[in-house]
């Protein structure tokens, strides 16, 4: 399924996700950053802790998440300075984390 497959890239190269949303190294550029993470549909009961986790995404910039279970959007996730687009519809939230609604 090539939806698993969604690249987004820096100018400075490319990284792609594999079938897990891991992060996984263009053969073009050994400098590594993800701009956009698309992980809808993907039967989440929680955000996956290898995204604050792992530096291949500390220069994310969306982060889709859209028709998943998940309950919470963890604090840790507000280390992504670069974020412009947290998509999270379809979820099952029960609250927002202060730092989504007084940033």
């Amino acid at each position: 399924d090539f939806g698993h497959f969604r690249p987004e890239t820096a100018e400075s190269g490319i990284l792609l996700q594999d079938s897990d949303g891991d992060a996984m190294a263009s053969e073009h550029d050994d400098t590594k950053a993800l701009l956009n993470l698309f992980w809808q549909r993907r039967t989440l009961y929680a955000v996956p802790e290898q995204l604050w986790l792992n530096p291949a995404y500390d220069m994310l910039n969306g982060l889709y998440l859209d028709r998943n279970f998940i309950t919470r959007i963890p604090d840790e996730c507000a280390k992504f300075e670069n974020l412009r687009t947290l998509s999270i519809a379809d979820n099952l939230l029960t609250s927002f984390p202060r730092w989504m609604i007084c940033s």
